[in-house]
This record gives C-alpha cells, sequence and structure tokens, in this order.
C-alpha cells in the first residue's frame, strides 16, 4: 500500500517559500522544503507553493496532480515579504479559489502577511511558522551581504521572527535547542511548538556509483584514506569550517600521514587543490561520493538549526568526527554514533587520527550512526510526524476527537 492509499483526507496546504523549492542545486532550506512538499504529497496532502519567480527549476521532479505551483513577483529582500503587495495578492487569490486548510510558512517572513490575509478574507485556515533555525539567533552568523543589509540584518530580522511567533499558530522547530531558544528568547509557550527534525532520505548502498568509478573520478589512489565535508560555501559557518579544514586540520593530519586526503564539496565552493585538500565545489551525486569516502568532518564552531550534512552522513554509514556544535540537535551519543569533541582543536585532530588508523572502529561507527539514521531522521519518519501534526491541529480546529 503506497502512502496516497493510506490517507485520503485530502488536507489541502498553501507551502510559501522565500526560495525557490525547486532549484537545481539545493541548500539545506531547499532541502527541507523540498522534501517536506514530497512526505506531504505522498501522505494525501493537495500542497500549493508559493514561491519567488526565480530562473533555474525543475518542477518535474515531482509528477502529481496534488502539487501547483504559484509564483509571486520578487522586487524586495525576502525578509520583507510581509510587505510584498504582490505575495498579498497572490495569496488573496490562491484563498479565494481553494479550500485551504493550513498555511506553511518555511521561515519567520511571509507568516504575518499570511495571517493578515486570512482575517481580511474571514478564513478560518491556521498559519504555521516552519523555523529551519531561530533566525533571530542565526542572523549574527550571515556575513556574506552588501554593508547597508549587514547592518540592517540584525535588527529587521529578530524583529520579523518576533511578529511571526507571536500571530502564528504553531511554530515547528528542528530540535530540542531550537525549541529551548524561542521559549527562552521570545517567550513562546510549550504547546506552540514542535519538533520536526530535518532529515535525509534512506540510501540503498548497492545501488550507488561504484566506489572505483568515484575514486578515479576525484583522482584517490588506491591506498588513499579519504575524508570528507560537504556545505553551501555561502554560510558562514560553513566557510570557517572549510578554512579550518584546510588551515589546520589537513596540515596537522599531513605531518603524521601522506596517505589521507581531505575532499570539500558543495554549492558554491570553489574548485582548486591545497595540499591534500581538494575541493571540488558542488556535486550531483553527493551520496556516491560520501560512499567512496571512509570519514566525514563536521568542524563547525557557530551557527544554529540542525546539520543536513550530519544527516547525510549518518545515511551512508560514515563514522563521523564532530564538534558539539556541529552535532547539535541531533539525539546522537558520542563514542556510540559519533565521536564528538568540544571545539576544533588538537583533540579533533587525535579523534581523526584516531579513525584513520581504526578500520573496524570505523566500521562499528559507522554502522551504529546508520541505524539512529534509520530510527529517527529517515524523511519518510518525519513525514508520518509531520502528517499526524496536521491531523491534530485541525482535528483540534474543527472541535472533533
Amino acid at each position: 500500500m503506497n502512502f496516497e492509499e493510506r490517507d485520503r483526507s485530502r488536507i489541502t496546504l498553501v507551502v510559501i517559500s522565500s526560495i525557490d523549492v525547486f532549484t537545481l542545486k539545493k541548500g539545506g532550506a531547499q532541502t527541507r522544503t523540498y522534501n517536506l512538499v514530497l512526505q506531504m504529497i505522498r501522505r494525501g496532502f493537495n500542497v500549493i507553493i508559493l514561491e519567488p519567480r526565480e530562473r533555474s527549476r525543475d518542477v518535474n521532479e515531482i509528477n502529481s496532480t496534488k502539487l501547483t505551483i504559484k509564483k509571486f513577483k520578487k522586487f524586495m529582500p525576502q525578509n520583507l515579504n510581509d510587505l510584498n503587495i504582490f505575495l498579498f495578492l497572490k495569496l488573496c487569490k490562491i484563498l479565494v479559489e481553494n479550500h485551504v486548510d493550513a498555511i506553511q510558512v518555511e521561515g519567520p517572513s511571509g507568516v504575518l502577511i499570511s495571517k493578515v490575509v486570512t482575517k481580511l478574507l474571514r478564513k478560518n485556515i491556521k498559519v504555521i511558522y516552519d523555523a529551519h533555525n531561530v533566525e533571530g539567533d542565526r542572523v549574527k552568523f550571515i556575513k556574506n551581504l552588501p554593508l547597508i543589509k549587514r547592518m540592517l540584518a540584525p535588527l529587521v530580522i529578530p524583529l520579523v521572527e518576533r511578529m511571526a511567533v507571536d500571530v502564528a499558530d504553531h511554530i515547528i522547530c528542528v530540535s530540542c535547542e531550537d525549541k529551548r531558544l524561542f521559549m527562552r528568547r521570545y517567550g513562546v509557550k510549550l504547546d506552540k511548538l514542535t519538533i520536526i527534525p530535518s532529515g535525509a532520505n534512506s540510501v540503498s548502498l548497492c545501488l550507488l556509483n561504484n566506489k572505483d568509478n568515484i575514486r578515479r573520478e576525484y583522482g584517490i589512489r588506491e591506498n588513499e584514506v579519504v575524508i570528507v565535508f560537504h556545505g553551501t560555501y555561502t554560510y558562514q559557518p560553513n566557510k570557517e569550517a572549510v578554512q579550518l579544514i584546510v588551515n589546520f586540520i589537513a596540515p596537522k593530519i599531513a605531518e603524521k600521514y601522506s596517505n589521507v586526503k581531505f575532499i570539500v564539496a558543495g554549492k558554491d565552493v570553489p574548485k582548486l587543490q591545497k595540499g591534500n585538500v581538494k575541493l571540488v565545489g558542488f556535486v550531483d551525486d553527493l551520496y556516491s561520493l560520501l560512499r567512496a569516502s571512509h570519514i566525514a568532518i563536521v568542524p563547525i564552531v557557530k551557527g544554529g538549526g540542525t546539520r543536513l550534512k550530519i544527516m547525510d552522513y549518518m545515511a551512508v554509514g560514515l563514522p563521523i568526527v564532530t564538534t558539539r556544535k556541529g552535532i547539535e540537535g541531533i539525539e546522537a551519543e558520542n563514542g556510540m554514533h559519533a565521536i564528538i569533541v568540544d571545539d576544533v582543536d588538537i583533540e579533533f585532530v587525535r579523534a581523526l587520527e584516531f579513525l584513520i588508523e581504526n578500520e573496524r572502529e570505523r566500521e562499528r561507527l559507522g554502522k551504529n550512526a546508520r541505524r539512529l539514521f534509520e530510527e529517527k531522521y529517515d524523511w519518510d519518519r518525519i513525514g508520518e510526524r509531520l502528517r499526524e501534526l496536521y491531523r491534530g491541529l485541525l482535528r483540534k480546529e474543527k472541535g472533533t476527537k
């Protein structure tokens, strides 16, 4: 029995995104939104995506009668969507022409305007804020902006998020840490928050590209141990992690091992070789690259939310060396599912050396990590949790048992 046969409730959900959900090169935000949409469609939801007009997209990724994509004109920064008259008019049109049960807004910007539209049209529609991070906290790590935006962002984004948490009917957050931060920073009540983590897709390892082919593609010698990291380079914590790899971790490892290569991949990562580090840019077949690697590292020291890269590593059974910040929000135990250290220092390097020298320990940690992923962080399991959340919210609204 497939997902659509299991649930015929036909909940209609509008998903408002500030970025193109179907961009070919997906970052963390697009990946989460895309997979949540896919899971809802599979469970019988009718989904209307409302997103900006962008040039790069592939709407044929999901071939379903339950998916509709609408576009609004983007004429101001995405953090000011609540002032976008084109979004206002398009949302009004959608709500007049369709029976809509709920609106899910990906990020704080757009929550207020959604609530205003529902009130003006006298529609009893739930507005849900899907918080990928606590944006008021995350904004301090956003550096890749023009000077004026960099000056205004720390003032504007926390204000937009405060309005969003105040007017939203419910807030979805990705981790216990974010849940506590919403309560502490904005005074959000516990019953207004639900954790729906981010995840990864279950991987059939036998279907991935042949390891030898991948290793030849990236110039990996037969006896080399490959250590991998990936992430969107324009996000400052990822950029700092790459710099730590290039300037500290990799040189330290090179002092002791001549057969270890670091591969760094991700959206906007520059393509270059520096010593024992190869930066390869965006990779289409990420899981095959991960499967051809031996160890994953997450030298993250700043940032919020959860790292989807951790889920990817667990999905293919890679052993992981990470900081506590890097694995924050994920229910992993040190020594059981990963090696977790406090900072990117000599302790981090020694943990990496331990795994380089101990193949059996790599296998044990990798198997445990994959088991944890299958139990808690597979998108299929997350989709079930999201469906139950909406069933509960809408059942409560209708006053039924």
